[in-house]
């Protein structure tokens, strides 16, 4: 079981159980024993009384006066007791009128006197059954029904299940009462946590005034989360500060390489060379204009015009752009707005995201020998949709998953840079952004949603 609350709650209702279990089978043997002790009780009471009425001369001698002195004594008790009554040889000198002119028999071994004993007599009813001595080396014996005390251990037997059944059901709820308010804290600290990215590193979990193992552990995370987001800012600070200070001397050094292409003095291996230089200049300068946006909308100070505006104008407006990227692209585009009506967002930087999207999506298709890019607007109550379908290889699921992160790409010549500043700008306006496998044939569409 996976679940700590699951653990939790088993553990719980299977320690109760157990335990009501262990109690009601220790009160089931201290009910019974006393049970049988009572019936001893009553059965030593009428071996007293039937030890006064025995004569202290040899009765065997003269049935008949032990017959006289005995039957009305056992015929009023008939109904709690069975009485035999043996000479010293063990022969039968009385059977009470119940025993219907059947001895009892004892098991073997139960020779003892005062020893109890249950049978099963011939009549089918089980005795309670004790010897006791008289006169003149008789014995006594004296049985009781053990009726009740069976009906009432087998009533028992039925409230301990019931009672078993009920502190299942019951412990089990409480388990798991008990385990939601102990975990409670943990699923606050796990929710916090959650919310808390690279985006979000101000957040902090709430300590709660109890000073316990929660706390602790809570206390612990949010020192934790302060060392990480101080070393967020000094990355932060660093690329920002880095990006800044690098793009003077590459500015330098892309001047210098243009005006000695542009002298002609160079011959045909030194151009080569200088238009190779070039290119990586012009390439670290993308990437460090990248780096300077990223490091905007990390630190949220990217500005950004975020106004109700028509998605359709919007759209509209880019069409031209479009056409324009694809066509030297070698590809065709499609593009279909459906709806109407306002929604925030900053052109800018919205045409920024589409523009990179739809800059990837030619250069997919285009390695797969052309076809059409369809780009597909649908404003509904709820939000704006933008996707971008590409006809290209397609991605794996591993790549749809990090394809977002940094410096990671799948074209020669990008920086890596670039989803990942379109997911930065698109969380900037709350909005989301994602990628899924075409369903009519190989590619991928991306998708930006904003919400109203």
């Amino acid at each position: 079981m996976r679940s700590l609350a699951g653990r939790l709650t088993t553990v719980y209702a299977l320690s109760a159980t157990v335990s009501s279990a262990a109690l009601l089978t220790l009160g089931y043997g201290l009910l019974q024993s006393k049970m049988v002790h009572n019936l001893d009780t009553l059965i030593a009471t009428d071996a007293g009384r039937i030890n006064t009425h025995l004569h202290p001369d040899d009765p065997s001698r003269d049935p008949a006066v032990l017959e006289t002195r005995l039957r009305r004594t056992t015929d009023n008790s008939a109904a709690l007791f069975v009485t035999e009554i043996r000479d010293a040889s063990g022969r039968p000198l009385f059977l009470s009128r119940n025993l219907h002119g059947r001895p009892l028999i004892l098991p073997a071994g139960a020779d003892a006197i005062g020893e109890g004993v249950s049978i099963l007599h011939a009549g089918g009813q089980s005795l309670r059954v004790r010897r006791y001595p008289g006169p003149l080396g008789m014995q006594v014996l004296i049985g009781t029904p053990t009726d009740s005390v069976d009906d009432m251990m087998q009533s028992y037997i039925e409230v301990a299940v019931m009672i078993a059944v009920i502190m299942l059901i019951a412990s089990t709820s409480f388990g798991f009462l008990i385990s939601q308010l102990a975990l409670r804290p943990l699923r606050s600290i796990a929710e916090t946590t959650k919310r808390i990215t690279s985006d979000n590193l101000a957040e902090r979990i709430a300590v709660q005034k109890v000073d316990d193992e929660v706390g602790d552990l809570a206390r612990l995370l949010n020192e934790m989360f302060e060392r990480i987001e101080a070393s967020f800012r000094q990355i932060r600070r660093f690329t920002a500060d880095a990006s800044h200070e690098l793009k003077t001397p590459l500015s330098l050094i892309r001047l210098h390489a243009e005006r000695l292409l542009s002298s002609g003095d160079l011959d045909a291996t030194q151009e080569r060379s200088v238009t190779a230089q070039l290119e990586e200049v012009l390439h670290l300068t993308a990437m460090i204009e990248d780096l300077l946006i990223l490091s905007r909308t990390d630190s949220r100070t990217l500005p950004l015009d975020i106004a109700p505006r028509r998605p359709a104008d919007f759209v509209e407006s880019f069409r031209e752009d479009a056409i324009a990227l694809a066509d030297d692209g070698g590809v065709s585009v499609e593009i279909v707005h459906r709806g109407d009506g306002d929604v925030p967002f900053d052109a800018k930087w919205l045409r920024h995201v589409l523009l990179n999207l739809l800059t990837n999506a030619i250069r997919a298709t285009r390695e797969r020998a052309g076809g059409t890019i369809e780009i597909l607007s649908r404003q509904g109550p709820r939000g704006w949709t933008m996707e971008v379908a590409d006809r290209g290889a397609g991605l794996r699921q591993e790549d749809r998953e990090r394809i977002f992160d940094r410096f990671v790409t799948k074209n020669e010549g990008g920086t890596g840079l670039g989803l990942a500043i379109c997911r930065s700008i698109v969380a900037l306006h709350g909005g989301m952004i994602g990628n899924r496998p075409r369903d009519d044939g190989p590619g991928t569409i991306f998708w930006v949603s904003l919400p109203i």
